[in-house]
């Protein structure tokens, strides 16, 4: 049988000061006739883990969705399809944390994932850290930090990526080409030193390169004065072009 109230609209199950413990569905379907719905969740405890939300989801077979969120609106000030906030004194601080297992040799596993689509502007990962560092204390922000880490078997390497970025896009001509980055960054700052892109190798019995690049074209194209502090070593020719050793030097 199903358990119904009299009146549409008019009645709680349960109350602010009344609730029900635990709540068990077969399907854990919940629907609602307003367009706003709410769902608030808190849990505290001293020790241990606490989850104000956790959800799982597993399939045979498809799209399984943990958590599935989907924001839409063209007069909000801004869309959050999920939203996360998190805050502590002495603790790591997760707004979101995603987490994917999977053993298949042919599947792939994403912790969080993210598409953008169809604006002028699309983000599908977007990242902010602010924090000022102290008379006592330094802060260092990471606006999006990953880190990979995999040992190889005896009979294949692992390859790990702290971050991997993928751009592509076709142009309409010759005239109106493309412009795809794989990674796109920038620094500035007053009284500072900037650095766009950093880069760190390190490993004993190992082949370490700061920056290890390769294209159809160049390597490395750079578009201003380039300072190298130590050797050079190269294989192939190498051509140089200085201003100050010709004359007669005529704008196209």
């Amino acid at each position: 049988g199903s358990v119904t109230p009299s009146e549409n609209g008019s009645y709680n199950l349960g109350s602010t000061s009344y609730r029900w413990n635990n709540i068990y569905g077969k399907y854990g379907n919940f629907t609602s006739s307003s367009t706003q719905i709410a769902l608030s969740a808190s849990n505290s405890n001293a020790t241990g883990t606490t989850y104000g939300v956790s959800a799982t989801s597993s399939a045979a077979s498809g799209y399984g969705y943990g958590v599935y969120g989907n924001a839409t609106s063209t007069s909000a000030t801004g869309n959050y399809g999920v939203w996360g906030n998190a805050s502590g004194a002495t603790t790591n601080r997760v707004g979101v944390y995603g987490n994917s297992i999977g053993s298949s040799t042919s599947a792939k596993n994403f912790g969080v994932f993210g598409a953008a689509k169809n604006a002028y502007q699309n983000y599908a990962l977007y990242g902010e850290s602010s924090g000022a560092s102290t008379t006592s204390n330094s802060v260092v922000n990471h606006g999006v930090l990953g880190t990979a880490s995999g040992n190889s078997s005896t009979s294949y390497a692992t390859t790990n990526y702290g971050a991997s970025a993928t751009s592509s896009g076709n142009g309409a001509s010759t005239s109106v080409k493309n412009k795809n980055f794989g990674i796109y960054a920038s620094a500035s700052g007053n009284y500072a030193t900037n650095y766009a892109v950093r880069a760190a190798a390190s490993g004993t019995n190992s082949t370490n390169y700061g920056i290890y690049a390769s294209g159809s074209t160049y390597a490395g194209y750079f578009d201003g004065a380039v300072y190298v502090n130590g050797s050079i070593t190269y294989t192939g020719s190498c051509t140089s072009s200085d201003e100050r050793l010709k004359k007669n030097i005529q704008q196209l």
